[in-house]
């Protein structure tokens, strides 16, 4: 080592006196345009070669020293995966108890709490109610699974950046066996940013009366899981499985929970899945005993989740909103919205589009073409006509304002002051008073009577909006209206629409 050391500091001093006697460059080849500059040697250090905002020096001292490695870096390129300190998703579990009432509320929940993975059990939902009438569909894509009767259903919300799409060849189906329809499940799959893997989420609601039908079904599709869990980085099954889990017990391990037997055969159906439950809080409050754990959280991968918490339900449901983060290593690009700038349109040029179209050769006898063929036609003529404008990012509905987040916040903090002093009556007063003040459905009426106001229209008010349009019909049109056939209603619209001038009633 010393015989190397001292081949070494010759070099070195070789290379300086070199430089020096104004050789140039020995690393420039010739002809080369770089310049070699020379300099005195400062901090024992004789710079060698110049480049714009780059330069290379011998550090004599520092080759001397004999205990300084040239090319410091780690001894192996591998990087081990740490889930903690990456990115997380924001997942939350709700049991709505209806979502057709608390629709507002649940916008206001996800954006205000940047939710991109959302678990709804009990919507209470049917065919009949669209997607985008629950959830900005540009945003989220939403997986459902109704009863189409009374209760039940559950919703799975996932923000359309992670790619999801619903497994339902690992669902339980009434096709298959009858009494699967006890178990509303469905299965999504989610890639992780940049695609770095792949999730498997459950959401799932077992009825408090349900049969051994759950249990059958379930196991059905946990069987189906197994062969392909080898494909994802992580499963998750959350939901309401109202087990009635004492949670007194649930955090003792040397004190398990006593479950009966239907409750113990349900976990045992999961845990074959090599899945631990992560809730230890109750989520459901109960003024004439003790508080349960309903809703839950099973994992395969305990270490892909983190900051598993309680906040306050949706609304005024009795279950608490179960929220955590699922680790990634990286984040994912938001995508840009699109929206029309209706105040930048030319509005001649809007009406004299929308003369331009054969309205009449676009009427059928069928109502839902008809209605279908006119909004194509309408969006068509809005496209061409009205500018695109893309968003900056801002994830929150304009009339989620900053007093119902900074509302928000104190109900939360309200909460949680209750929820350690569960016996005393004032701070759950205080909190009840708090989340009457987070009044999303007035927000949301105000933002829309100054958007109707900019129209210029005489008197707002939604329930005065279809009479006088029914009004200024004639009498023959009116009683069709009443009718159910539609081919005749549909004629005397048309010549009714046609009747009137478009440059007065396009705006």
């Amino acid at each position: 080592m010393a015989v190397y050391l001292t081949k070494l500091q010759l070099l070195a001093t070789l290379l300086l006196i070199f430089i020096s006697c104004g050789h140039g460059d020995p690393f420039v080849p010739s002809g080369s345009t770089v310049k070699a500059r020379t300099g005195h040697a400062k901090y024992h250090g004789q710079r060698i070669l110049y480049y714009s905002n780059s330069h290379c020096t011998f550090q004599l001292q520092i080759i001397r020293s004999g205990d300084i490695q040239p090319n410091p870096g780690p001894s192996t390129s591998y990087q081990p995966h740490d889930h903690h300190n990456s990115t997380s998703l924001n997942c939350v579990l709700l049991n709505a108890r209806s979502v057709v009432n608390k629709t507002l509320n649940l916008q206001a929940e996800l954006a205000l709490n940047r939710i991109d993975i959302a678990c709804i059990t009990e919507t209470w939902l049917c065919p009949d109610i669209m997607d985008s009438e629950i959830l900005d569909t540009s945003q989220y894509q939403l997986f459902r699974r109704d009863r189409n009767r009374n209760g039940g259903g559950v919703l799975f919300a996932c923000n359309s950046n992670l790619m999801p799409s619903r497994r339902d060849e690992f669902e339980p189906s009434s096709d298959i066996q009858a009494n699967f329809k006890e178990c509303e499940l469905i299965w999504v799959q989610v890639i992780l940013p940049h695609n770095k893997g792949k999730l498997l989420i459950g959401t799932c609601y077992r009825p408090p009366s349900s049969t051994t039908g759950f249990d059958e079904a379930l196991s059905f599709s946990i069987n189906r899981i197994l062969p392909c869990s080898h494909q994802f980085q992580a499963i998750l099954l959350l939901g309401d499985f109202n087990l009635q889990i004492p949670c007194s017990a649930s955090s003792d391990e040397h004190n398990p929970p006593s479950l009966n037997t239907r409750s113990a055969a349900v976990l045992n159906i999961i845990e074959s899945l090599n899945m631990s439950q992560l809730v230890s809080f109750p989520t459901r409050r109960n003024p004439h005993g003790d508080d349960t754990m309903l809703d839950l959280v099973f994992c395969n991968d305990p270490s892909w989740t983190q900051n598993i918490h309680k906040e306050p339900g949706l609304g005024n449901s009795d279950h608490d909103s179960v929220h955590f983060q699922i680790s990634t290593t990286s984040k994912y690009q938001f995508l840009r919205r699109t929206f029309h700038q209706f105040h930048k349109v030319d509005k001649h040029d809007f009406q004299m589009t929308l003369q331009c179209i054969p309205w009449q050769l676009f009427f059928e006898d069928d109502v839902d073409e008809t209605w279908d063929n006119f909004t194509s036609l309408v969006h068509a003529a809005v496209k061409d006509v009205v500018p695109i404008a893309t968003s900056k990012g801002h994830r929150r509905s304009p009339w989620i304002t900053s007093d119902i987040v900074k509302a928000a916040r104190r109900k939360n903090r309200a909460y949680r002051r209750a929820v350690k002093n569960k016996n005393n009556a004032n701070l759950w007063d205080k909190y009840k008073e708090l989340r009457s003040l987070v009044n999303t459905r007035k927000t949301h009426t105000l933002l829309f009577k100054h958007q109707y106001s900019r129209t210029n229209c005489v008197k707002f008010s939604l329930f005065t909006l279809f009479p006088r349009f029914f009004n200024s019909l004639s009498t023959d049109v009116r009683d069709l209206c009443l009718e159910r056939s539609s081919k005749p209603l549909i004629n005397s619209l048309r010549d009714h629409l046609f009747s009137l001038d478009p440059i007065s009633h396009a705006f």
